[in-house]
């Protein structure tokens, strides 16, 4: 049976919903990452109501839900003009974050998602795409793959209790088209 899809971007009114979606999609999906206590600490870090409040009110970063009936069941963040490796990256945009519950994978929730991140880079002529993904994760790396995305460097993931076996991580980029009406822009590959 087909279920619709649809995408909202969260505004500061939707914190407490942001709140609960992004701490319940990441802690099933990664709970076992980490040290006793880690998890805990992590989400109130990354996912805390004032957390999100103040990334909320701040322009370049973009919270969305993804929802079916109703039913929220993913969520994905979005960084325009990310730092990576130490350089503000001004024509880019970032996939920081995308996380679908785990009983609702291979519903195409996150290919929706990332097709809503391209339509949102296209609009604003960004040039590359960047995330990083935990290279224990191959199916998350499968998948950015068959969107296009390329092994650009590797990294470790530094934070308290995060187990040491998990820590090595990808950060992949994917160099997008430039929009049809615009200009023609250098296409010197970074990625």
């Amino acid at each position: 049976m087909y279920q619709a899809i649809s995408i909202r971007q969260m505004t500061v009114n939707d914190a407490v919903l942001l709140n609960s979606v992004c701490i319940q999609t990441y802690s099933l999906n990664f709970s076992h990452h980490w040290e006793e206590g880690g998890l805990e600490g992590y989400v109130e870090d990354v996912f805390g109501h004032d957390m999100l409040l103040e990334e909320l009110q701040d322009s370049d970063i973009l919270y969305y839900v993804a929802f079916i009936n109703e039913e929220p069941v993913a969520f994905m963040k979005l960084v325009r003009s990310p730092e990576i490796a130490a350089v503000k990256m001004t024509e880019d945009i970032e996939l920081d974050k995308l996380y679908v519950l785990p009983d609702r994978k291979g519903m195409q929730i996150g290919r929706k998602l990332m097709d809503f991140a391209f339509e949102l880079a296209a609009r604003e002529n960004r040039q590359r795409c960047w995330l990083v993904v935990l290279e224990s994760n191959t199916p998350a790396i499968s998948f950015y793959e068959r969107l296009g995305f390329r092994f650009y460097s590797r990294l470790s993931i530094h934070y308290p209790l995060f187990k040491e076996e998990r820590r090595p991580a990808l950060r992949m980029c994917l160099e997008l088209p430039p929009q049809r009406d615009m200009p023609q822009r250098d296409m010197n590959a970074v990625c």
